[in-house]
């Protein structure tokens, strides 16, 4: 049949087990596909050693076959299966069947899929379905679904296989209408400041000077006037003649007032009537004389040292 290829050669790295099993699949659809599976045995092992690739060829030279055996197909299949199958330790592979858990993302069907794979090494004979099923319910990642599987008596594995499909496409489902209304949320305009009357009456006023600019008009238009917040005309603002209703002045709204946020500072100035002894002092600048007591028997000077008035008694030395 034309355009049916045989399988890319036998992988011998990584778990050959399952390179071979996924090898023989392949080529035994080949066979079929392109009508080679009547032909003879030898004819067979010909094409199956070319498709396996060369090192499929270099183990196939070391088995211990005759040269009648060496063209039996069935012989040499079997000789690969030992090859590539190691010596199995059920009490391992159970264990690692029974660990097996839905890992975080992995989406229903590679969880199910993967205990289908596993359990066929652990030799439960005519129990896999059960055990499988077992497994789907204590291992499954979604609680919800875990409880709903438990709640059923007579569950059975096509049920359990039925239920997790249907429960993981429910979740898609609903994440996919939560994300719309989220969308849907996020495109609804927001609700306005209230504005003054003055303001209100403006805004009618905008579509007016948008038209007459679009219709020709060279007037000089503000981007964005400070003291309305608005498009207009040079000279034209609204606000003028306005009162704030924040700071009380003329000609801005509240809305752009620069002083609506300014606040009182209040500087502590605690009075300390400590008396201290100062050994010298430079004088670099006198800000203000306050008072100069020449009459008084002890000579006394006040200055303004940082803003603050300082008595100093003066010693001349003498």
């Amino acid at each position: 049949m034309e355009g049916c290829h045989p399988p890319r050669g036998l992988n011998f790295n990584g778990n050959m087990d399952d390179n071979w099993r996924r090898f023989k699949q392949l080529f035994e659809i080949y066979l079929i596909a392109s009508s080679n599976e009547a032909k003879s045995s030898e004819v067979k092992v010909a094409i199956l050693l070319n498709a396996a690739g060369e090192e499929a060829v270099e183990v196939f030279n070391t088995f211990n076959l005759s040269a009648e055996d060496r063209k039996d197909f069935d012989k040499v299949v079997n000789h690969f299966e030992k090859f590539t199958t190691p010596k199995r330790n059920v009490v391992v592979e159970r264990f690692i069947f029974n660990q097996r858990c839905q890992e975080e993302g992995e989406t229903f069907d590679v969880f199910v899929m993967d205990l289908k794979k596993l359990v066929k090494s652990c030799e439960f004979v005519d129990q896999s379905d059960s055990v499988v099923r077992d497994r789907i319910v204590l291992g499954v990642g979604d609680a919800s679904l875990q409880e709903r599987m438990l709640r059923e008596s007579d569950l059975s594995l096509e049920r359990a296989i039925d239920l997790g499909k249907t429960a993981e496409l429910s979740k898609i489902r609903a994440q996919t209408v939560q994300g719309q209304n989220v969308d849907f949320v996020g495109r609804r305009s927001v609700p306005q400041k209230p504005v003054s009357s003055h303001e209100a009456n403006w805004s009618n006023k905008d579509e007016t000077v948008d038209k007459s600019f679009q219709n020709g008009e060279k007037a000089r238009m503000f981007s964005s006037c400070w003291k309305c917040k608005r498009k207009h005309v040079k000279g034209k603002c609204p606000a003028y003649g306005k009162r704030c209703h924040s700071c009380n002045n003329l000609n801005h709204f509240s809305v752009v007032c620069r002083y609506k946020d300014v606040k009182d500072v209040v500087v502590d100035e605690s009075e300390d009537n400590s008396d201290y002894y100062v050994n010298s002092i430079n004088v670099h600048h006198i800000v203000k004389c306050i008072e100069l007591a020449s009459t008084l028997k002890e000579w006394n000077k006040t200055l303004i040292i940082e803003g603050q008035p300082v008595t100093f008694k003066l010693d001349t030395g003498v």
